[in-house]
């Protein structure tokens, strides 16, 4: 199989095989049936080759199946681990419905199926953003109530006007 040759010793093999086995062919037929043969065991033979080189480039590259999981479920494992360290720095971090999902040690999760992991990575990730659209609501609110007694308590404002229907017109300053 060196350089895509095969020995001449294997075509002898099949054309003593051949007439051997259908002893009414003639030698040209035994020849073509013989070549045949051949070039189908090269075209295996390289295919062969071919496919275990596949093999080996997915396997070292990180594209076969198993290894594509074993990634995947090491980013979902990041990603829990991510939001155990937010939730650590910051008790508000969810909202109150899911702080139940952050309250099992992070070894029970990480050790969870990927389904299952995935599923708790979602209803965390719906539970942060639960609290972030709470919280800008909150923050809304609070700059509605700032600005109504800012404007309660602001310093009054000097306005004038003029009475045209005095004589002399007189002009009127007031506070509002």
């Amino acid at each position: 199989m060196l350089r895509g040759h095969i020995s001449t010793e294997w075509h002898g093999a099949i054309l003593h095989s051949l007439s051997q086995s259908h002893p009414k062919l003639t030698s040209p037929q035994l020849d073509r049936q013989a070549n045949q043969w051949q070039r189908r065991i090269i075209h295996h033979l390289w295919e062969n080759s071919k496919q275990v080189r596949a093999v080996r480039n997915a396997f070292i590259h990180g594209q076969l199946q198993e290894s594509t999981v074993s990634k995947e479920l090491q980013s979902l494992c990041s990603r829990a681990s991510t939001h155990f360290d937010n939730y650590a720095s910051d008790r508000y971090y969810v909202s109150s419905v899911a702080i139940g999902l952050l309250n099992r040690p992070l070894e029970t999760i990480q050790a969870l199926n990927r389904d299952s992991l995935l599923s708790w990575l979602l209803s965390v990730e719906e539970g942060v953003a639960l609290h972030q659209h709470w919280e800008k609501k909150r923050q809304k609110s609070q700059a509605t109530i700032l600005q109504w007694f800012l404007q309660q308590t602001s310093t009054p404002q000097l306005t004038w006007s003029i009475d045209l229907h005095s004589q002399p017109p007189k002009a009127k300053w007031s506070y509002s």
